[in-house]
């Protein structure tokens, strides 16, 4: 699933260095990780730390 999400996300998108590509994939997790749930409370983020 994030593996989808995050190539949509990223697809339209040019890369120069593996260092860009990294830090664009690193941001888009952490969006991910973040966003909260449609149905419940909290996001994956704070899921994991509880």
């Amino acid at each position: 699933m994030i593996e989808t999400w995050i190539l949509a996300a990223l697809r339209n998108r040019k890369f120069f260095s593996l260092e860009d590509l990294k830090k664009a994939i690193i941001e888009k997790l952490e969006e991910f990780n973040t966003k909260p749930f449609q149905k419940s409370k909290g996001s994956r983020l704070t899921a994991f730390v509880e």
